[in-house]
């Protein structure tokens, strides 16, 4: 058989057939050519021979009555025989996404599923993952397999087009192509990948025609949202995994991370001697944090490795967007920077969305659905419909938050290239001061039965708070900063880090600007105290004294009543005990202002703890019970489990070792449940003693060892009315155990899990000493 040259021709895609590269690269695209209209004669010499050369195999496939396309107007019928498997072949290995991978194709083998969309946010590597999953499958599909990218498409009408060229089909009937594509999957078991369907999902209807129409078709999508059709398997596809935070990392811990190995992978492309050490493997971690494990945000990075050193290029993270460019040539321009890949999602947003998706930006951490509607205020439109709108395109990411509340946060990446498009100096603001309102509502409920749900909301909004104190300090409003400050006081309290909260109140008063003199007075409160709890007496008995100095000119009861409650707490970690008695008797004489009986609870705690102290135990009890029935009168929960606790010092001082263990263990589980870490190291030093004198001196190092972590961990370094019961552990373990036994055994505590601390407790009551 021999090819007419002057007539269109169609190439007919056989398997196997070994176009010349010239050929090959001259039909690339092409839905058919006329040899007419090739202006070179060689290449249309070189078109006929080729095709000649394989008029065996054409005459194979027409001698099963079937027609193709072989003129204008003539009906195409496909040769049952066409089979060619067109998966791009990657040009690097997958690195990690085995769980992924297992699971796509677990949903096609297993469960039958015939669409699967892999979504995630751009730069995420659905593209790649597709590929990777195609390759896997594809040999069970003996009809064939395409992948065709839409990423340059700009209309969804011409989708059905996309797919007959990367299929190398035509038909010039007139029929939609849509029909002609259904005729040709009819019969066939084919795999079909569908690439960046995101932009084009207007012609999601094309799919399911097609997967409705031919009962053997599979489909693959990659989008950047669901196309929301019936028999949709959406498979998230999430950043890589990261290593875990912590600065005592091995190298092989470092390494375990998806996100790391993908950046030594692709490092050594440019740098084939790149090796993870001891020294950067830390800020290699670092990196892939900064970058959320996206696979092309690490790519993009590691590109720099040729040049930079791991620590150079932590540094120059900062504003991660600037750095994230000159990626491969051969990708598409949208992947070629990281700001491009966002770009890509935020131009398929309508203008409200974007809109709000710049506000949005002013949050750090996380928001939920009321602050969105408080702070990135979009006119007439609902708040809730855009958040799901960009959470189905990925550009915001849904996650449970305290409460089982619906929380929404953006990758570090994506905030910042929304943080560019506009400086939405309205929606800071409403940010900054929607969160100060938050604290000031959060400080008063601290004082309720609501206390662990509002520690856990404001932990939740740590790095919003901090977002709020850095624009108000920016913006030279010392006084909202001073009110945020104040507000967190028991938060950092109870929660830490004690000297996060510290460094802020001093960065306000020596800034050059002060608030008026009450709030100033309650800032020096606040900053005198939480110098006290970390052990810096010479800076926190100025800071006080300066408060109730300040506090008395201000005429304002409350503020003296608590200054002067600090400042006893403050001499009774002096072991002033007269003083401190002063200071707290004075406070109760002071009567009828706002929050009194909160107040009064803990100053009767602590007259409680300075009768044990003195060593009259009887009045030490009366004290705290009476504390302990006031704090529940009035549902103080911050001061009961602390009571407890020092009820149960009092219990154990006077051999009453049952009751002692019982109390702190009830104690412990209040504390812990609040995450009070300094209390709760407080209270397992005593109960170490009582462990100690029970004869378990081992299990008391230990339980010493984690009193140590958890002070560490919020930056103290004593504990709360319990010290000398620490020391005292400490002093008759180390003498039971030998110097070299108490050492390992309170080291191994130091890694000792709070609910394994909770497990020793329990088991403790039974082996109490007896009375």
């Amino acid at each position: 058989m021999a090819w007419d040259r002057d007539r269109p021709i169609l190439p007919i895609l056989l398997e196997p057939v070994d176009f010349p590269d010239d050929i090959a690269y001259f039909l690339e695209g092409r839905q058919w050519i006329d040899a007419r209209e090739v202006e070179n004669p060689n290449w249309v010499d070189a078109l006929v021979t080729a095709l000649d050369s394989i008029s065996s195999v054409s005459s194979a496939v027409l001698s099963e009555s079937h027609q193709f396309v072989d003129g204008p107007g003539t009906l195409a019928e496909f040769p049952s025989a066409w089979q060619t498997h067109r998966i791009p072949v990657a040009p690097t290995p997958l690195v990690g996404r085995k769980r992924d991978l297992t699971s796509i194709v677990n949903l096609i083998h297993t469960d039958g599923a015939r669409l699967v969309t892999l979504t995630g946010p751009g730069g995420v590597g659905k593209t790649r993952l597709a590929i990777a999953a195609a390759t896997e499958l594809v040999n069970d599909f003996s009809g064939g397999a395409a992948f065709v990218d839409l990423g340059s498409l700009s209309d969804a009408g011409v989708v059905p087009a996309a797919i007959a060229t990367a299929l190398g089909l035509r038909d010039t009937s007139g029929r939609p192509l849509s029909d002609v594509l259904a005729e040709f999957f009819r019969s066939r078991q084919f795999l079909l990948v569908l690439d960046n369907f995101e932009h084009v999902l207007a012609a999601a209807r094309i799919p399911a025609m097609l997967l409705q129409a031919c009962p053997n078709l599979v489909v693959i999508c990659t989008s950047r949202e669901p196309l929301r059709i019936r028999g949709e398997r959406e498979q998230l596809v999430d950043p890589l995994t990261l290593p875990e935070t912590g600065a005592d990392l091995s190298i092989e811990q470092v390494r375990e991370s998806e996100a790391v190995a993908l950046f030594i992978s692709r490092a050594r492309d440019v740098k084939p001697q790149f090796e993870l050490t001891a020294e950067n493997a830390s800020k290699v971690a670092e990196i892939c944090r900064r970058l959320d494990g996206l696979p092309l945000a690490i790519e993009l990075a590691a590109a720099r490795i040729r040049l930079l050193s791991p620590a150079m290029l932590s540094n120059r993270l900062a504003h991660s967007l600037a750095i994230l460019t000159e990626g491969a040539r051969d990708a598409p321009d949208r992947q070629r920077t990281l700001r491009q890949t966002i770009a890509w999602s935020y131009d398929l947003l309508n203008p409200t969305e974007q809109l709000f998706f710049q506000k949005a930006a002013a949050f750090t951490g996380g928001f939920t659905l009321d602050a969105a509607e408080a702070v990135a205020v979009v006119p007439e439109d609902d708040v809730l419909e855009i958040v799901t709108s960009l959470v189905d395109k990925h550009l915001l990411r849904q996650q449970e938050g305290w409460g089982g509340e619906a929380r929404f946060t953006m990758l570090e990446t994506i905030r910042e290239f929304a943080d560019e498009q506009s400086p939405e100096t309205e929606a800071h603001v409403s940010h900054a001061h929607y969160y100060l309102q938050l604290a000031e509502q959060g400080a008063s409920a601290l004082f309720g039965p609501d206390l662990v749900a509002w520690l856990d909301q404001l932990e939740a909004e740590r790095d919003n708070f901090r977002a709020a104190f850095d624009w108000f300090m920016t913006q030279g409003d010392i006084v909202a900063a001073s009110r945020l400050a104040a507000s967190l006081h028991f938060f950092w309290r109870i929660r830490g880090p004690v000297s996060e909260g510290r460094d802020w109140v001093e960065d306000i008063l020596n800034s050059q600007d002060l608030p008026p003199r009450e709030l100033h007075a309650n800032l020096l409160l606040v900053a005198g105290d939480l110098a006290n709890m970390q052990g810096d007496r010479e800076r926190a008995i100025p800071l006080l004294d300066e408060s109730l100095a300040l506090a008395r000119e201000s005429g304002s009861a409350s503020l003296v009543a608590w200054a002067l409650g600090f400042r006893g707490v403050a001499a009774l970690g002096q072991s002033e005990l007269a003083s401190s008695r002063a200071f707290f008797e004075e406070a109760l004489a002071l009567r009828g202002y706002p929050g009194e009986s909160a107040l009064r609870t803990p100053i009767l705690d602590n007259l409680g703890t300075i009768a044990r102290l003195q060593g009259d135990l009887d009045l030490a009890m009366e004290l705290h019970e009476q504390s302990l029935t006031l704090s529940r009168q009035i549902g103080f929960v911050w001061s009961t489990a602390n009571i407890q606790a020092h009820l149960a010092h009092d219990a154990c001082e006077l051999g009453d070792y049952e009751r002692a263990a019982s109390l702190y263990n009830d104690s412990m589980r209040q504390l812990w449940a609040r995450r009070e870490h300094r209390e709760f190291a407080g209270a397992l030093a005593g109960f170490a003693e009582l462990l100690v004198l029970a004869g378990q001196a081992e299990r008391a190092a230990r339980l010493c060892g984690a009193a140590d972590a958890l002070l560490e961990a919020i930056g103290v370094n004593h504990v709360p009315a319990g010290q000398m019961s620490f020391d005292r552990a400490i002093v008759l373990a180390e003498i039971d155990l030998g110097e070299e036994a108490f050492v390992a055994a309170r080291t191994a505590g130091r890694t000792t899990a709070p609910d394994q601390i909770l497990a020793e407790i329990e088991r403790g009551i039974a082996h109490t000493p007896a009375a």
